[in-house]
């Protein structure tokens, strides 16, 4: 499994990187809505959020994209 890092300050100023473990991980597959909201926490990268949110809509989307057609 690949780890997503981002860098954040510690308290010494020292950049630390905050990585997505693996439970994270594989809720944010599985329940991206419910575990996405961890990723709020200071220390994940700005696109590691992105890149999730647009995950976790994909599938509402998909869904009423195909009750409309």
């Amino acid at each position: 499994m690949s780890s997503v890092t981002s860098h954040t300050t510690g308290q010494q100023g020292h950049p630390r990187n905050r990585q997505i473990s693996g439970p994270l991980m594989l809720g944010l597959l599985t329940v991206p809505l419910v575990f996405g909201w961890f990723l709020a926490r200071k220390g994940y990268a700005r696109s590691t959020r992105v890149i999730v949110a647009i995950y976790a809509l994909l599938a509402p989307t998909i869904a009423i994209l195909d009750t409309l057609g």
